[in-house]
């Protein structure tokens, strides 16, 4: 569970143990799981990483970043800060199955890049079948794998929507193979191929929810 400024573990019976405190936070944070280690982060404090124990700084000197995602046997960050250069349409993968190795090189294949075919910061990023989701407010580019081992490149992007994207990294979610997202113009789903709009049934249901 994840507060302003501490990280807890509850158990199955429901006792708490604190993992972190004193952390400065005062925006959300986005967390995946990599093997045996939680990597936490939020744009303000170090990375963080726990192997069950307590949250610490995650070796390797990653940048500071808003979004993590962890797929493909690598973890990738994003809408980054690294030193006093900010980059919100940023992503930072690390070395191939090392949480701990950052330095962009091609030997480990930690790679850095920015998504400028349509402008704007990334919004949410996702693990999806064999590739990262990044989302901008009206866009969603795919981060394909694609490193052969002669290439200079680690993972090239594609814009797969230029129209609809999502506005905040809790906004989009992955059921049974199905993105499903909400956009200022409505509730969209992926399937990996079309992004369809899921339709007004959905909205009111949603609406209603909230009571609206």
């Amino acid at each position: 569970v994840f507060r302003a400024g501490d990280i807890d573990e509850y158990s199955s019976t429901g006792t708490k143990t604190n993992r972190k405190t004193g952390a400065t936070t005062s925006t959300d944070w986005c967390a995946a799981a990599f093997g045996d280690a939680i990597i936490a982060t939020n744009n303000i404090d170090n990375v963080q990483v726990s192997t069950g124990t307590s949250f610490s700084d995650l070796a390797g000197s990653p940048p500071k970043a808003k979004l993590v995602a962890a797929n493909q046997n690598f973890v990738m960050l994003a809408d980054y800060v690294n030193g006093s250069d900010d980059f919100s349409d940023g992503w930072w993968c690390s070395g191939i199955g090392s949480h701990v190795t950052w330095t962009p090189s091609l030997a480990t294949q930690a790679a850095n890049g920015r998504l400028l075919d349509v402008p704007g910061p990334i919004r949410a990023l996702v693990a999806y079948k064999d590739a990262f989701l990044a989302f901008k407010d009206n866009a969603i580019i795919i981060l394909e794998y694609v490193y052969s081992g002669a290439s200079s490149v680690v993972w090239a992007a594609r814009t797969i929507h230029n129209s609809v994207g999502t506005h905040g990294p809790h906004s989009v979610a992955v059921l049974n193979g199905i993105v499903y997202f909400v956009h200022s113009s409505g509730f969209y789903m992926f399937d990996g191929t079309n992004v369809v709009s899921i339709g007004d049934g959905v909205e009111t249901t949603f609406l209603e929810l909230l009571g609206e």
